[in-house]
């Protein structure tokens, strides 16, 4: 790395939450000491790995442990390290990253260098690659390759900027403005709710209100492909997202959560005529369209299989025909149109690196293959190898 290069990854802090994962967290410390960028490492496990305080191989990886006080929940012991971690940074830039996560560093340098030239943007994301472990081999493909910029999504109105349905990304993983970030993760997790949705809506709408996000086309992060975890509830029988705010009994709930999303909002602008409650008011309704809901997601599965089985029965030309008048949804969901882009390399379709690469280099998407190389390593590396162990 060249010195500015240096200087400028030196401005960005790294907060890693972990819980019981020791080994993802030996891989991770192995990955950020070997970067300029200043990480803290909040612990909830049940027993300390590492001496609390600075790394014995970095002097710029910090470690505190924070298990779980009696009666204490999982979630309620997260709010309260992400609390904590909220106050930590003291750099230009922040971003959370899991333990079995990373940033890639020519990302890191495209999300900071705009940051630091352009002021009209607050947060930056970009495309993610990810990996999968099965023993020995790795395997790579792409994740949330749809994600765009809206409309508004660099507008100054905040109102247009969180009701925008014309983008489409994730802000918990974004790289932003430090006093931005703090902000955020405070009014983020400051109330505990019994669901994850409430979280992951209060997060998106409250960084929608702080931030003017950039979007960008370039492999930015790495993360491991979804492992089920066996403590939690399978996702194909958990209940689903707009059932769950439709649900009567949880409507207290709900409110709860309106009233910190429109706290959350309101502490973003300073206009006394802008409504904050009837704008989170209306972002949720979104999260509980009954489009949404089992049942019409049920009955609406049974009618494509239905146009799908049809479709073979219809010549070429009549088959284009009829698929080109229905609704653009059903044209996605019945395959007449790709709803997203290099399908090749995504979902169950995964490559060795070496494919991976040569793949990507057909796509419109932005990358640094050194980044993938130096990850790939990373990840078959043993584990007798890594610099720092844990206090046994």
């Amino acid at each position: 790395m060249t010195p500015e290069e240096i200087e400028l990854l030196s401005e960005l802090t790294i907060v890693i939450p972990t819980h019981n994962r020791p080994y993802h967290l030996e891989r991770a410390i192995e990955y950020w000491q070997h970067t300029p960028v200043t990480v803290f490492v909040i612990d909830g496990s049940e027993k300390a790995w590492f001496l609390t305080g600075t790394l014995s191989t970095s002097n710029k990886i910090f470690y505190y442990h924070m298990p779980q006080n009696d009666g204490e929940s999982n979630f309620s012991n997260y709010c309260r390290r992400m609390e904590f971690a909220s106050h930590l940074p003291k750099t230009k830039f922040s971003a959370l990253c899991a333990d079995d996560d990373f940033f890639t560093l020519s990302g890191m340098k495209l999300a900071l260098n705009k940051l630091s030239i352009d002021k009209n943007i607050d947060a930056v994301v970009g495309i993610c690659a990810e990996y999968m472990l099965d023993g020995e081999q790795i395997s790579w493909h792409l994740r949330y390759t749809n994600w765009k910029e809206g409309k508004y999504s660099r507008s100054s109105d905040t109102k247009k900027r969180i009701l925008d349905k014309s983008g489409s990304f994730y802000l918990h993983y974004a790289i932003m403005r430090t006093e931005k970030w703090k902000l955020i993760l405070r009014t983020t997790y400051r109330y505990k709710f019994q669901h994850h949705f409430a979280h992951e809506h209060l997060h998106r709408a409250i960084s929608l209100a702080h931030c003017r996000v950039a979007v960008e086309r370039h492999i930015v992060w790495c993360k491991e492909s979804f492992k089920p975890n066996p403590s939690n509830t399978p996702y194909h029988l958990a209940i689903r997202e707009a059932d769950w705010y439709r649900a009567k009994v949880n409507r207290h709930e709900v409110d709860l959560i309106i009233r910190e999303m429109t706290n959350g909002i309101k502490s973003a602008v300073s206009e006394e005529r802008f409504n904050a409650q009837i704008i989170s008011k209306k972002y949720l309704r979104r999260a509980a369209s009954f489009s949404d809901t089992y049942t019409f997601r049920r009955v609406k599965k049974t009618v494509l299989k239905k146009i799908n089985l049809l479709k073979k029965f219809l010549p070429t030309n009549v088959r284009k025909i009829a698929l080109s008048i229905l609704p653009k949804k059903i044209q996605l969901f019945s395959n007449a149109e790709l709803a997203i882009p290099h399908s090749h390399l995504t979902k169950n379709n995964y490559f060795e690196l070496e494919h991976f690469l040569l793949s990507l280099a057909d796509t419109d998407i932005l990358f640094d293959a050194v980044d993938l190389e130096i990850l790939n390593k990373l990840l078959s590396m043993p584990r007798e190898n890594f610099r720092l162990k844990l206090l046994i």
